[in-house]
């Protein structure tokens, strides 16, 4: 889903004359100069509740299980007419805070409690008068577009550390756009960079980030000129596309890094080297997909979860073998290629490696490459019962012939 969604931002852009401005006064038509009342309820894990003395919106956690926000990808064959746009991209979820539209208008304060250790997707965006914010250490997590177009929004208070949050939290609010705010060309909020303004940067010097910096986020720093990047020490979770094409030739990463994110270094074609550290536990799919530099690839020890999705090296058309530190707990690596350390997994296939036929040993119960863009390989022998294929649309079984 991700993915496809990265597909249709240049789409939305283009339409955004369009598609925007239709809805650019979300609430204000529904505002008939009568403030709505104080209200209360429960939306899965969340209560919450609206007071209308001191126009403050409140969010608790009630342990419930967690939602997952229903965003649908466009269908922009009606982007013209408001309510087709409306009902296709559900830019406000279908959240209870959003059935009366007047809460947009008239809330002028968030509070997030100390139970609450995640913000949604789109939690309040378009809040346009809100104009404060309190958010409990608790919260870790901020969902892509929580506070967008929250235009009058520049108190906020908050002394936790975010783990994961996307570049555009604060697009087109009164913080964001105070460049007081910011720290040269790094908008930075408490230990997080939120996002890094290419404009008139150079491209020779390392990249890098200020010391203490914890978490970069989702789409942060994408697309960008420098020829090295120095993460310091401090650094423990790399975002989503958080350097996405960038024209890196080597990277120093942080020796503190817990979470590399999905396609953190995608399409980073320059890339020849990289050091994993000793204290990296995630790395998510296609993490260095398309970085077609790289030649080598070795895991650390401390790796306890691989992307499987996506391969991690996903059309890395030089790497033939990925090697995996002997100590690890998790995984092992036999002649290039990355298993469940109990071996009844297939976790990664080089699509570099050369052989033109491979044996699928016998105690393999789910193999997760789908081989299809392995270039040398001409059959996958199984000796035993065929393996569960973990992606129902992968080729790999085209492949496939008995014996060995």
């Amino acid at each position: 889903m991700k993915k496809l969604l990265c597909v249709f931002i240049p789409a939305l852009l283009l339409l955004s004359t369009v598609s925007f401005s239709a809805f650019a006064n979300y609430g204000e038509e529904a505002d008939d100069g009568i403030p709505p009342e104080s209200a209360s309820g429960s939306f899965y894990n969340y209560d919450w509740s609206y007071d209308s003395e001191t126009k403050t919106i409140t969010f608790s956690d009630n342990g419930s299980p967690k939602l997952e926000p229903p965003v649908e990808i466009p269908d922009f064959s009606g982007y013209g007419e408001y309510e087709s746009m409306e009902k296709t991209y559900e830019w406000n979820p279908e959240y209870p805070w959003f059935e009366n539209p007047k809460y947009a208008v008239y809330a002028e304060k968030a509070v997030f409690d100390s139970s609450v250790k995640e913000i949604m997707n789109y939690h309040l965006r378009k809040f346009y008068n809100l104009t404060s914010l309190e958010m409990a250490p608790s919260v870790k997590t901020i969902g892509s577009d929580a506070f967008q177009y929250c235009r009058k929004l520049k108190d906020i208070e908050y002394n936790g550390t975010l783990e994961e949050t996307w570049c555009n939290i604060f697009y087109g609010t009164a913080f964001q756009n105070d460049k007081s705010n910011w720290d040269g060309n790094y908008l930075y909020f408490g230990n997080a960079l939120i996002i890094f303004d290419r404009g008139g940067t150079g491209t020779s010097s390392p990249f890098s980030v200020k010391d203490g910096t914890v978490t970069v986020a989702d789409a942060a720093c994408e697309f960008l000129g420098y020829d090295s990047l120095v993460l310091p020490d401090s650094v423990r979770f790399i975002g989503e596309r958080a350097f996405l094409c960038s024209k890196f030739r080597n990277i120093t990463l942080s020796s503190n890094l817990e979470r590399i994110g999905e396609e953190a270094f995608c399409c980073c074609r320059y890339l020849e080297e990289i050091t994993l550290p000793e204290s990296l536990k995630h790395i998510e799919n296609g993490a260095f997909s398309e970085c077609v530099g790289l030649s080598v690839l070795k895991l650390p020890a401390g790796v306890e979860a691989i992307g499987t999705d996506e391969s991690i090296v996903k059309s890395c058309y030089n790497i033939k073998a990925v090697e995996v530190d002997g100590n690890n707990k998790n995984f092992c690596s036999v002649n290039g290629v990355v298993f469940s350390r109990d071996k009844t997994e297939i976790v990664v296939y080089p699509e570099a490696k050369e052989d033109e036929y491979y044996e699928i040993p016998s105690g393999v119960k789910t193999v997760y490459p789908d081989f299809c863009n392995v270039k040398s390989l001409r059959g996958v022998s199984i000796t035993n019962k065929v393996p569960r294929i973990a992606n129902e649309l992968s080729p790999i079984k085209r492949y496939f012939y008995m014996g060995t």
